[in-house]
């Protein structure tokens, strides 16, 4: 027996008023100490020095040690569960419809959300791959002012550099210099110059047009196989709509939105394939409310 082969005698050593420590002494112990050390710091975590279930766990680990990984293993499982469940994310995936439905009533809220806004200002940050591999990067403040005007400041690869647009025209403005506002020229919105590496017009790449885009999807998004999950600060949903750019084929996308103000964090793109065509991050929100 394992329990034989250790040896009855230990030591008990209090060092602090949460620890104990156990110092083991036997000839054919088959445990590494840092079987031991973890026993050590389990029963330092649960601060059970003087409990009768502290009593109860140290003659468990000196007594039948078999027993005792069995135990430990029941426990880490709690706890694994415990903090899971408590970050909203350890639900199992809803059913296809149910799914669907939780989908499109998330969209409705980001929608509403969108509509009681005056303007807000963010941080964005693409990422694009090609083939699955990650190939471009752009980082830029985003700021959607009244009047539907939309605003973009580079901070990479063109620091400093502003387009501004106003929704529904034709042309943008690009400034390229910081220190030189004065100085500015127009493009189309359609010039291949200002089209993302995946191909989008820079006017899609705003939290507006996602949000309609996913809403106009809402019919295809309740039919086709989904996942959504919810917790208490933030909610995730996977599903397959049109592709951003041509609508030629359909890709699926992970978006996960904030609670706190129902606009999206991020948002991943994926082709048929499961390969990524992009990313997009969204931070440090500063909303102006309608009054």
């Amino acid at each position: 027996m394992v329990g034989a082969a250790l040896s009855r005698e230990f030591i008990a050593h209090e060092c602090a008023p949460t620890e104990i420590k156990f110092f083991f002494r036997s000839h054919e112990s088959v445990f590494y100490p840092s079987y031991w050390s973890f026993v050590d710091k389990l029963i330092t975590f649960f601060n059970v020095r003087q409990s009768a279930s502290g009593w109860c766990l140290r003659e468990l680990f000196l007594h039948d040690p078999m027993e005792a990984q069995s135990v430990m293993r029941y426990w880490v499982l709690v706890i694994l569960v415990t903090v899971l469940s408590a970050a909203g994310f350890g639900q199992s995936p809803l059913s296809a419809d149910a799914s669907g439905s939780h989908i499109v009533a998330a969209v409705q809220k980001m929608t509403a959300a969108l509509e009681s806004v005056e303007g807000f200002r963010c941080e964005a940050d693409i990422r694009y791959y090609r083939n699955g591999k990650a190939d471009k990067r752009f980082i830029f403040t985003l700021h959607a002012e009244t009047q539907e005007s939309v605003s973009l400041t580079f901070s990479r690869p063109y620091p400093g550099v502003k387009v501004v647009y106003r929704q529904g025209d034709d042309k943008l403005t690009i400034k390229p210099f910081k220190f030189l506002p004065i100085i500015s020229f127009s493009l189309s919105i359609d010039n291949p110059l200002v089209k993302s590496p995946s191909g989008q017009r820079i006017d899609h790449c705003t939290i507006e047009y996602l949000i309609t885009f996913l809403r106009e999807n809402g019919e295809l998004i309740s039919k086709r196989a989904s996942e959504y999950r919810e917790g208490k600060e933030r909610l995730e949903f996977i599903c397959w709509a049109k592709d951003y750019t041509n609508e030629k084929e359909l890709n699926r996308y992970r978006v996960v939105v904030l609670k706190e103000n129902w606009f999206p964090s991020r948002v991943e793109r994926y082709n048929q394939h499961n390969l990524p065509i992009e990313t997009i991050s969204f931070k440090n929100y500063t909303i102006d409310l309608l009054p």
